[in-house]
């Protein structure tokens, strides 16, 4: 790690900082639960903690965020890092290791830099992939997409950054685009909100082509979510972008026994951070606790190197963090309904569900620092008096025009 990224990781997350909001736990095997203002939460929004009913962890040497990642393995026996790969069998059935043996069709070779993940009580619920670079690249990326029967595809990178692509554009602008047999058409405009766009495509095959039993001409339709806001120091202060776009999949999301194909630059960055997130998320709605290192270690016997700062560690707890300690506090078009349940009053702490939100916030909001002050040798520039508007002032006064009198309201 280099010494920028280890001052940007340490800044992010000091005990007094993210991991303050977090149980401790003194080994490795055990689970964080969030412990920060639950009596401030309403009943039916709390995530608790298994820890609230059963025995607490023994309280010994406190392991923090940076020891979890310091220990997270690097490598598996057996999974080599150039070898954890999907590639193709000319039956279209998987092979028992993981991935496919290759297909006449292959535009380059046997392999596409992709690997399954085990979701959430689910096997092979993901796809973590590395963005097609080329239009030759692009060809095997929709054939893994056709193949696999994928309806959802998340891209976490825009098509160029910092001057430098990170991802082919393999759907098209307007105009139906083609890579080998496939074709790829537009459904419906695409969708923009603020750090993400949304497109609905369709796959198919042409020159009249028939692949496992479909007829060329049969459309396979495909919703693709394009992130492009991820700026790590800025997603770690403020992830709601992020959890933005897991809302926006969850809102509209296939059947979850269905594959969800992730990707990036390189496949183990922030497609591992999303994927994380999302099982984890998913974990502590039912478990009420998750262990990070466990997911994380979970991934990279299936993809080596997931999650590979400690930067992007530190963002699945803030995202999670994010996400669970408030509950839902997302306004819909109901808003008289939403009021009326602010107003309610907390069995607990006698007060409205609005007032301990609020208090909830000032908890969980690290104080304000102010940057420092830089001596200048401009020449300093005269301010305008202010003119202060207190009742009983003389000038507001003198300076109110004349006309009938007006109460003051609050």
């Amino acid at each position: 790690m280099s010494p920028s990224e280890t001052n940007i990781a340490f800044a992010l997350a000091p005990k007094s900082g993210i991991e303050r909001h977090w149980s401790d736990i003194s080994q490795l095997d055990q689970k964080r639960h969030i412990v920060t203002g639950r009596e401030l939460l309403p009943a039916d929004q709390f995530v608790g903690s298994t820890y609230d009913t059963g025995n607490p962890p023994t309280q010994a040497t406190n392991i923090t965020f940076r020891d979890e990642f310091d220990s997270l393995p690097t490598y598996f026996s057996g999974t080599g890092y150039h070898s954890i790969y999907i590639n193709y069998s000319p039956s279209g059935m998987l092979s028992e290791a993981n991935g496919m043996r290759p297909n006449n069709n292959s535009s380059l070779g046997t392999f596409i830099n992709a690997s399954f993940i085990t979701g959430y009580e689910q096997k092979k619920r993901y796809i973590a992939a590395q963005s097609p670079c080329s239009a030759e690249s692009a060809l095997d990326f929709w054939r893994l997409i056709y193949q696999e029967q994928v309806h959802t595809v998340v891209l976490l990178s825009s098509v160029v950054e910092d001057g430098s692509m990170r991802c082919f554009q393999y759907w098209p602008d307007i105009a139906p685009v083609y890579f080998g047999p496939f074709r790829i058409r537009h459904v419906k405009q695409q969708t923009s909100f603020a750090d993400f766009s949304e497109y609905m495509l369709a796959l198919s095959l042409h020159r009249g082509e028939r692949r496992g039993g479909v007829k060329g001409g049969e459309e396979h339709q495909v919703r693709l979510l394009v992130f492009t806001s991820w700026y790590e120091p800025q997603l770690s202060r403020d992830p709601h972008p992020l959890l933005e776009l897991q809302r926006r999949l969850g809102t509209q999301r296939e059947p979850y026994n269905e594959t969800l194909l992730v990707h990036c630059e390189n496949g183990c960055g922030r497609t591992a951070v999303f994927i994380a997130l999302d099982i984890l998320m998913a974990t502590y709605a039912s478990k009420r606790e998750v262990s990070v290192y466990e997911v994380v270690s979970g991934m990279r016997r299936e993809r080596p190197y997931m999650v590979h700062t400690f930067v992007q560690y530190l963002l699945i707890y803030i995202a999670l963090f994010e996400d669970k300690h408030a509950g839902n506090t997302f306004l819909d078009l109901q808003l008289p309904t939403f009021y009326h349940d602010l107003l309610r009053k907390q069995p607990i702490t006698k007060r409205t569900v609005l007032y301990d939100q609020f208090q909830l916030l000032s908890l969980v909001t690290e104080a304000y620092v102010p940057p420092p002050k830089v001596e200048s040798s401009a020449p300093q520039v005269e301010q305008p008096q202010e003119l202060h508007l207190g009742r009983g002032d003389e000038e507001v006064k003198r300076l109110r025009p004349e006309g009938p009198k007006v109460e003051d309201s609050v």
